[in-house]
């Protein structure tokens, strides 16, 4: 009985460690995870590695079954430095960020 009274201490101190640390930290521990997703995602080019020439990006070719987390069609044209998208369906914006795609 004496041990699980010191682990339920023990946890409701941990409990109230965090939540403190949340409420005083909270804004620094935001921008801390934000510039670093900024910096493992920003300035990658997805297409670095491909061959010369142009080269076409398929994304998001649906389903026959509404899912709220699947995109639309998207079909993206990348010719040397340049960008171009042919079609863009429902939420292809978001998905269009997510390939790191130069533009």
């Amino acid at each position: 009985m004496r041990v699980l009274k010191i682990i339920l201490i023990a946890a409701t101190v941990l409990v109230l460690a965090v939540i403190g640390a949340r409420t005083l930290f909270g804004v620094q521990i935001g921008e801390f995870a934000f510039k670093a997703a900024v910096k493992s995602t920003l300035g990658q080019n997805a297409l670095a590695d491909a061959p010369d020439g142009l080269t076409v990006v398929l994304v998001g070719t649906g389903s026959p079954l509404p899912d709220p987390g699947r995109v639309g069609p998207m079909t993206v044209v990348v010719a040397g430095d340049r960008v171009f998208i042919v079609d863009a369906g429902a939420g292809s914006g978001r998905r269009f960020g997510e390939l790191r795609l130069p533009w």
